[in-house]
């Protein structure tokens, strides 16, 4: 399902804002992150190798124990043997040695947070000023606004002449969406101009009271040092906060399960979108790791779940590449699962 794509030029070709802006804010953002200066780090260079090492190890040793849904990938990715290791350190034991670094990435997203206020201070309480609104019409405003500003400027082919978009804003069915994440940050900027182009296409549509909210997951440690003006509006109106460790852990998943049940809710009541970036923190590792081993099983849980309540649950695929100052986003045909007794089927839409 996610292919990798190839850069090409199809469908209509899309500017966000200004075409003047040789960087988008969010591509700011996070190249600030990238580039703020390392705080003293507490672990030596030969034991951050040997604990990057060490997750390696472990995400390979979980996904050849896992059995679940495996709703990815092309012929050639599901036909790649499962590599098997030794390796039997648990998630939280991983944990403990990892936070020394992640608490390092915390303070190199407060620095970018900071970067980002005093370059964009003017904008942000314009977007900020007001409430968010309970008016769904209004709201889709909202969204189209936050997701113009993070995008500004960016320059991207879509598909929308495909029969698979048109049927999208003319539709109040909610999906999840897949997303690749190998080329940050702008696979990220790119999700935010296909939701903006979505809502676009809702609003044209006189979709805007009835189609699904957005509910995008990501890293809680990204939305939490944007400058607090805009993370409460960027909550308010799409963004949903996860702990993106690249492994299991018991807090991970309590608090992971405590910000998706509400979300998964409201996409067995056609409500939400969820918005979804596979891969995770696991395409730090993607030299290291198969595509299928980069895959994280949350998503099939999410599947699994939903399918307690709904008949089917609808998947489409977003295909992003990104070259020579230009963006491609594909989107893929919908595939619907389906629970058929025991078993769950995939059929196409």
């Amino acid at each position: 399902m996610l292919n990798k794509i190839n850069h090409i030029n199809f469908g209509a070709r899309v500017i966000v804002g200004n075409t003047a802006t040789n960087q988008s804010p969010f591509g700011y953002y996070f190249n600030s992150y990238i580039n703020a200066p390392v705080p003293s780090l507490k672990m030596d260079s030969e034991s951050v190798m040997t604990l990057n090492s060490d997750i390696i190890r472990h995400i390979i040793a979980s996904q050849s124990s896992s059995s679940t849904i495996n709703p990815t990938l092309s012929q050639d990715d599901t036909e790649t043997p499962i590599r098997q290791t030794d390796f039997n350190m648990s998630g939280d034991e991983l944990y403990q040695r990892h936070k020394l670094l992640l608490d390092n990435e915390e303070q190199k997203w407060q620095i970018a947070g900071k970067k980002f206020q005093e370059k964009y201070a003017s904008q942000i309480e314009k977007i900020c000023s007001g409430q968010t609104h309970s008016n769904r019409s209004q709201l889709v405003d909202d969204i189209i606004q936050v997701n113009d500003f993070l995008a500004d400027g960016t320059q991207f082919n879509i598909n929308t002449e495909d029969a698979q978009f048109k049927d999208l804003t003319h539709s109040d069915e909610a999906a999840i969406f897949l997303i690749n994440h190998n080329l940050p940050p702008n696979d990220i900027i790119l999700s935010y101009a296909f939701i903006s182009e979505l809502y676009k296409g809702y609003k044209a549509n006189g979709k805007q009271s009835t189609c699904p909210l957005p509910r995008l997951t990501m890293n809680d440690a990204l939305i939490g040092n944007f400058p607090r003006k805009f993370s409460k509006k960027f909550r308010e109106t799409e963004a949903v906060g996860v702990n993106a460790l690249p492994y299991a852990t018991k807090e991970r998943s309590e608090d992971n399960n405590k910000q998706m049940n509400p979300i998964i809710e409201e996409f067995n009541q056609n409500k939400s979108h969820i918005f979804i970036f596979p891969e995770g923190r696991r395409s730090y590792y993607r030299n290291d790791l198969t595509f299928r081993e980069r895959f994280q099983y949350g998503i099939a849980k999410i599947i699994q779940k939903s399918l307690e309540s709904k008949k089917k649950v609808k998947v489409v695929s977003l295909g992003v590449d990104y070259k020579n100052g230009t963006g491609s986003i594909y989107v893929g045909k919908p595939l619907y699962f389906e629970k058929q007794d025991k078993a769950v089927s995939i059929n196409k839409g």
